[in-house]
């Protein structure tokens, strides 16, 4: 489940942040560092089996989920009260012509 959670957000987010030419390198940086940290994790849990036991492999990935959800609360209290791109409507980023490139940029 908390996967599937992580997922939806990660890939949701370049498309917020990053402007829409640059959108498809983002998102093979994004795929990446993903695929980077999946295959570390991978070798660091078979290890921690090898030598140590399920019980150890248990606590380290939910040392994970402690840290992952430390830094979902950071965030969202960081960015609660401001005026960012992520917290802003689509109406609005749209208004404040956030996305509209000039096409002598993207010509350079």
């Amino acid at each position: 489940l908390s996967f599937s959670c992580f997922n939806t957000a990660m890939w949701a987010t370049p498309a917020l942040l990053v402007k829409e030419h640059q959108l498809a390198t983002s998102y093979g940086i994004l795929e990446s560092v993903l695929n980077a940290g999946y295959a570390v994790v991978d070798i660091v849990a078979g290890q921690l089996i090898d030598n140590y036991g399920y019980t150890v492999q248990e606590v380290f990935f939910l040392c994970f989920q402690a840290l992952g959800i430390m830094i979902i609360l950071l965030l969202i209290f960081r960015l609660s009260g401001s005026e960012n791109l992520v917290n802003t409507s689509g109406w609005k980023r749209r208004r404040l012509n956030y996305f509209d490139d000039n096409s002598e940029e993207l010509e350079k």
